[in-house]
């Protein structure tokens, strides 16, 4: 067992997707790599859901369970559950190593074995991470990652590149910032604010600090199901009430005060340039939303979001709805 590079897997799950954690438990209890912790933090877990992962729990020493008598989901901050739950499990941890996974991906038995070589390979390395394909619950179907620019990435590269070409070329990382390894003692200077956007937060702010690593060989799958009901409702709530927009403001304060320690001002600038567009993009939703509900003064907001922070954007969007219009007139 390696002990300079243990790793403390933190998983946060509710009563309604207990059916999925089992078995995601299942998978990371025949992974290769030993020196591992798994710690799920119960989001409000009841009766026989709690008594199961009290009795997991006390089959291995490496497996902690700590559940919170209530839910603290909230529709207007979906932080609290980064700056609540995953970040309890990150306090209680052991390991040198942080992974934050979701309840519903599962991941290739030697995963770890390969993110911990990245690490050991590289001492400057700070972050890692491998290549997602997808696994359909309904149907028991992996589904393999796309073909992309991930293909040619180098095992190792600056976070700062990485960033970029993260946002400037989707393919180069099909993976979002919240499924990197990353070194714990990262966090010692950051706080709760990394887990305003942790998505991309963990991206634009922590893999930034130093060298990042990527194996296309360490494979995960991310958890899909038939029914995007719950993404579709993300999007219309986000739409409506700007939740993103709001906490990206804590996001980009984080990321540009990192920035502004670690590289000069013209990166800097290109981050602040490509996290505006991120905030337009963001907003071309809103506005599909706002005409589909006829929503005038919502589509007005939404609007004014996309010409203060890329305009260019409006003219994908315009192409869109010409595009979207042109299709009806000759289905008709």
């Amino acid at each position: 067992m390696d002990k300079s590079y243990r790793i403390s897997i933190i998983i946060v799950s509710y009563d309604k997707r207990i059916n999925f954690l089992k078995k995601v438990l299942s998978s990371l209890e025949r992974q290769t790599y030993n020196n591992i912790e798994i710690i799920i933090i119960g989001n409000g877990f009841t009766n026989e859901n709690d008594q199961y992962l009290k009795s997991w729990s006390s089959k291995n020493s490496n497996f902690i369970y700590y559940n919170f008598s209530e839910n603290c989901h909230d529709n207007f901050d979906h932080s609290k559950i980064g700056r609540k739950r995953y970040q309890y499990g990150i306090d209680i941890s052991s390991g040198s190593l942080i992974f934050c996974q979701s309840d519903d991906d599962l991941l290739n038995n030697d995963y770890f074995q390969k993110i911990v070589n990245l690490f050991k390979n590289n001492p400057k390395c700070l972050t890692a991470i491998g290549i997602p394909g997808q696994y359909i619950w309904d149907e028991n179907k992996f589904i393999e990652p796309i073909d992309g620019d991930w293909q040619k990435r180098e095992k190792y590269c600056s976070g700062k590149e990485a960033v970029i070409k993260s946002y400037t070329n989707p393919t180069f990382s099909l993976n979002p910032g919240f499924c990197y390894v990353f070194k714990k003692n990262l966090l010692k200077e950051i706080g709760d604010d990394i887990w305003y956007g942790y998505d991309t937060s963990i991206l634009l702010s922590l893999v930034s600090m130093g060298v990042t690593g990527f194996d296309k060989e360490a494979k995960m799958y991310w958890g899909r199901h038939s029914s995007d009901r719950m993404n579709d409702a993300l999007n219309n709530f986000n739409s409506k009430y700007f939740i993103y927009s709001k906490q990206w403001k804590i996001r980009d304060k984080l990321a540009i005060k990192i920035w502004t320690k670690l590289y000069n001002k013209n990166d800097v600038y290109i981050m602040k340039k490509l996290i505006k567009r991120e905030l337009a993009i963001s907003s071309v939703t809103g506005i599909k939303y706002s005409i589909k509900n006829i929503n005038f003064i919502l589509f007005l907001k939404h609007l004014l979001i996309i010409m203060k922070n890329d305009i260019f954007v409006l003219n994908r969007l315009l192409i869109d709805i010409y595009h979207s219009l042109k299709r009806k007139i000759n289905e008709k």
